[in-house]
């Protein structure tokens, strides 16, 4: 198994929803766009995404 961490250069469709289709298996209650944002959010106050 590889991990990455999904860095802001790295947004690119394909990969974002790749990464959102498990995301929203574990957090139901946002919507893509919603979660999208929150990822994007959490991304400008140093968070990262493996």
């Amino acid at each position: 198994m590889q991990v990455k961490f999904l860095t802001e250069d790295q947004d690119h469709p394909e990969v974002l929803s790749e990464v959102l289709e498990v995301l929203l298996q574990l957090r139901g209650q946002y919507t893509p766009e919603t979660l999208t944002e929150q990822v994007k959010k959490q991304q400008a106050q140093g968070y990262l995404l493996v």
